[in-house]
């Protein structure tokens, strides 16, 4: 190896090393924060010299009044996700499906304005929905959000999935039809199985963007009960006097089934989404 190529490795190295830190120091600092008593908070110290456990004991028996109904708002933004997981997914399977196998008239002008959607900026959007939202009633309620989720969303998932069922060989589809197989049927049986990746990488994306989602939780929910942890959260920061080590208790419990539900998929992530911009 000549030393060009070992200067290029090491500046690669160092630039890696600089990002992984940029990204974990945070992390750390959250987790040693809610590791600390409030005398020691503000203390400037790199490794916790008394760590206790009191934060995360006040957050789970729900032992102070902003996270007094904690539970039932981290089963709200449960709710929430998986229910913004299968709006997506019910709308983008049949979506994709339609756009990447189907031939109809405006077939690419709807293509076109589905992605145009996804490029828009929420905010713009944000007005619209919740006038369209009080009209039918569903106002301060977890489908609001749900069908919010489902229509930023869909258009990505759509995109992914047609791509990927537009690149399913058509021999296997006319091989199911010699044999009497309906439509339907090599829909489900043979196409569904097939984008099972792609399906895991598009869920994993619904997941992690309503699981962290502050906009339209704030514009859509008023009652501390059907409260999202993410309004939650965002309640600390307006406290006269917030307990951060409480805020980070509560930031460390609330990133966990993220983690969980990214790692379950991890493998599907990348090659699902690449099925989908790729030819089979």
């Amino acid at each position: 190896m000549n030393k060009s190529k070992i200067a290029f490795a090491i500046i690669i190295n160092l630039i890696a090393i600089i990002l992984i830190l940029y990204t974990i120091i945070p992390i750390y600092w959250m987790i040693i924060s809610s590791l600390k008593s409030w005398e020691d908070l503000f203390k400037r110290e790199y490794f916790i010299s008394r760590p206790t456990l009191d934060a995360y004991i006040n957050v789970v028996t729900q032992n102070y009044f902003r996270v007094h109904y904690f539970w039932t708002q981290l089963g709200n933004s449960v709710i929430v996700s998986v229910g913004s997981v299968l709006m997506v997914l019910s709308v983008s399977i049949f979506g994709g499906y339609a756009m990447g196998r189907m031939n109809f008239r405006g077939k690419k002008s709807i293509g076109f304005l589905t992605l145009l959607t996804y490029l828009l900026p929420s905010t713009f959007l944000a007005i619209p929905y919740y006038k369209t939202i009080s009209f039918y009633g569903l106002y301060n309620t977890h489908l609001a959000i749900i069908f919010a989720m489902g229509a930023l969303y869909s258009p990505y998932a759509i995109w992914i999935l047609s791509d990927f069922f537009r690149n399913v060989p058509r021999e296997i589809e006319e091989a199911a039809l010699v044999d009497g197989a309906g439509r339907f049927k090599i829909f489900y049986t043979i196409f569904l199985p097939l984008a099972g990746p792609s399906l895991a990488a598009v869920a994993t994306f619904a997941f992690l963007m309503a699981w962290n989602d502050y906009l339209y939780a704030l514009l859509l929910l008023s009652s501390e009960k059907l409260l999202t942890m993410p309004l939650v959260m965002g309640g600390f920061l307006v406290s006269d006097e917030p307990l951060w080590n409480m805020f980070m208790a509560v930031g460390v419990i609330y990133s966990i089934p993220p983690i969980i539900f990214y790692y379950s998929f991890k493998k599907y992530l990348v090659t699902g989404i690449f099925r989908g911009a790729v030819k089979a």
